[in-house]
């Protein structure tokens, strides 16, 4: 049983079930990873959702290294669910061309 909020909106995903990559019906944004750890969800994540010229791991270190809630980084994360034992990690960011621009610019900025 697993708890999964949005961080961009704080739309709950999944209360109670395990979530499956799908998109945000808060934000739309979408999310993907499913990961046991941050850098694993991240590629799984860009190579989902067709992004193979981002480094996952610059993305991830962009993700934490960057303060949430301003710039591109109001629109896109890396989190964990929340779960009685091992907790599985998350990568949110907008569909499309948005995405893969505001997950450029985290890496860019950083």
């Amino acid at each position: 049983m697993a708890r999964l909020v949005c961080p961009v909106c704080r739309t709950v995903i999944a209360d109670g079930s395990d979530p499956e990559p799908g998109e945000c019906p808060g934000c739309l944004c979408r999310y993907a990873g499913d990961g046991d750890s941050a850098p694993d969800a991240v590629a799984g994540a860009l190579a989902d959702w067709g992004f193979s010229e981002l480094d996952p791991g610059a993305v991830t270190a962009a993700l934490f290294a960057l303060p949430p809630g301003s710039g591109p980084a109001a629109r896109a994360a890396v989190v964990s669910d929340e779960r009685e034992g091992f907790y599985r990690w998350w990568v949110f960011a907008p569909a499309g061309d948005e995405g893969r621009d505001v997950l450029a610019r985290l890496v860019s900025e950083m």
